[in-house]
């Protein structure tokens, strides 16, 4: 049996959604697909360090509570992209 668990690490906040280090700490992300999940083990270790205020979130938990969203700007896009383009 694997014991293994896998967490998130948090850096703040955007609106209501937790903004996660991107894969190998580079860059900050709302979008899970994007997040990086490393071992409880690893995430114990980044967080520890008192001087930082990012936290550990078990990665199985995190998933059951996220939803799907619409980006804005993507979708701002393709309005304009649906308006720029010829009518037949």
């Amino acid at each position: 049996m694997n014991d293994i668990k896998y967490c998130y690490i948090v850096n703040g906040y955007c609106g209501d959604c937790f903004r996660f280090w991107k894969i190998d700490g580079h860059g900050y992300t709302t979008d899970l697909n994007e997040a990086w999940k490393l071992t409880e083990k690893n995430a114990a270790k980044i967080c520890s360090d008192p001087d930082r205020k990012d936290f550990a979130i078990y990665s199985d938990i995190a998933e059951k509570a996220s939803r799907l969203h619409v980006n804005s700007e993507i979708y701002r896009e393709l309005i304009r992209t649906l308006e720029d383009e010829p009518k037949s």
